[in-house]
C-alpha cells in the first residue's frame, strides 16, 4: 500500500515539475512559434519582443512583431506590428481546429519600396505564391499536421503605409480594417503562416482600392500585379472601415502625367486592373 501511496506522490511531483516548466517557458514557446510562422510565411527574417500567454483564459498578447524586408533592401523593416491581442475558444483547443472569435492588431506599419524597377514587396509575393502551390501538390492538404485555426474576425486598426517610389514618399493611412470568416470555408482552417499572409495581402488589396488618386498610377499597377500573382491564401471577407488619408506630394499630377502620355500605355497597364481607372477605383 505505501509503495502505490509513493508512486503516486512521485507521479503528482513530476506532473508538477513538467507543468511549472511548462508555465515558466510557454511564453517564449509562443514568441518561436509566431515568429516561425512569420518567416515561414514570407521568406523574410522575422522577430517578436514579447509573447504572453494567459493559459486559463487562453489570451494571447503580443509586442513588436517585425517582419524584415529581403535582405537586398538592408536591415529595414516590411511590417511593424506594435500591438495584438486574441483569445480562443477553450473548448476547441483539443480539436483539429481551433476558433478565435477575435484578433485585434493595432498600431500597424507596412513599408512599400519601388526603386529603379527594384520592388521590396515582390520577393515576398513570390515565395507566398510558391507555398500555395505547394499547398495544392501535397497530398495533406494546406494544414498538414499543424493545428489550423478558424478566426471570426480580425480587426486591424491604425495603419500606416509608407510607400517609397523611386525616392518619393507617400505616405497613407488607414483608420480600420476588418477581416471577417477567415478560414471558415474549409474544413481544416487555415494555418498560422496563412494568418500572416492574410494580413499583408488584405492590407495591399485595401491600399489598390481605396487610394487610386494618392498613389502614382504605375505605382498601383505594379501592387495589382504582384497580389494577383500570390493566389489564394485562404477564404475570407475584408472590408476598410473610415477614410483613407493620404499625402499625395506630386501623386496626381505624376498620374495625369502618364495618362497624357499615350493611350497606349494607359491600356497596357489599366488591364492589370481588369478595366478603366474609373472601375478599379470602385471595386
Amino acid at each position: 500500500m505505501k509503495w502505490i501511496i509513493r508512486s503516486v506522490i512521485a507521479l503528482l511531483i513530476v506532473v508538477l515539475i513538467i507543468v511549472s516548466i511548462l508555465y515558466i517557458y510557454i511564453d517564449t514557446i509562443a514568441r518561436r512559434g509566431i515568429e516561425y510562422a512569420a518567416n515561414y510565411a514570407t521568406g523574410t527574417k522575422s522577430t517578436l519582443a514579447a509573447a504572453n500567454v494567459g493559459i486559463l483564459k487562453g489570451s494571447l498578447t503580443l509586442t513588436e512583431l517585425k517582419i524584415y524586408n529581403p535582405p537586398s533592401f538592408g536591415d529595414t523593416t516590411f511590417f511593424d506590428l506594435k500591438n495584438g491581442k486574441t483569445a480562443v475558444e477553450l473548448s476547441t483547443l483539443r480539436q483539429d481546429t481551433v476558433v478565435i472569435p477575435l484578433l485585434e492588431l493595432n498600431d500597424l506599419n507596412l513599408n512599400i519600396i519601388s526603386n529603379k524597377g527594384s520592388t521590396n514587396y515582390q520577393p515576398i509575393f513570390d515565395h507566398m505564391s510558391k507555398l500555395q502551390e505547394d499547398a495544392k501538390k501535397s497530398e495533406q492538404g494546406d494544414t498538414g499536421s499543424q493545428k489550423g485555426f478558424v478566426i471570426n474576425e480580425i480587426l486591424i486598426t491604425d495603419i500606416k503605409v509608407n510607400v517609397d517610389y523611386e525616392g518619393q514618399n507617400y505616405p497613407v493611412k488607414i483608420p480600420k480594417i476588418q477581416l471577417k470568416d477567415i478560414g471558415s470555408g474549409t474544413d481544416s482552417g487555415v494555418v498560422l503562416s496563412q494568418v500572416t499572409g492574410i494580413i499583408i495581402e488584405a492590407i495591399m488589396k485595401s491600399v489598390i482600392e481605396n487610394a487610386p488618386e494618392v498613389l502614382p498610377k504605375l505605382m498601383l499597377n505594379g501592387l495589382q500585379n504582384g497580389v494577383n500573382g500570390i493566389g489564394d491564401i485562404g477564404s475570407y471577407s475584408s472590408e476598410t472601415l473610415g477614410n483613407i488619408i493620404g499625402n499625395i506630394p506630386g501623386g496626381q499630377e505624376l498620374n495625369e502625367a502618364i495618362k497624357g502620355s499615350g493611350k497606349s500605355l494607359e491600356e497596357g497597364f489599366g488591364n492589370l486592373f481588369g478595366g478603366s481607372k474609373e472601375e478599379a477605383g470602385s471595386k
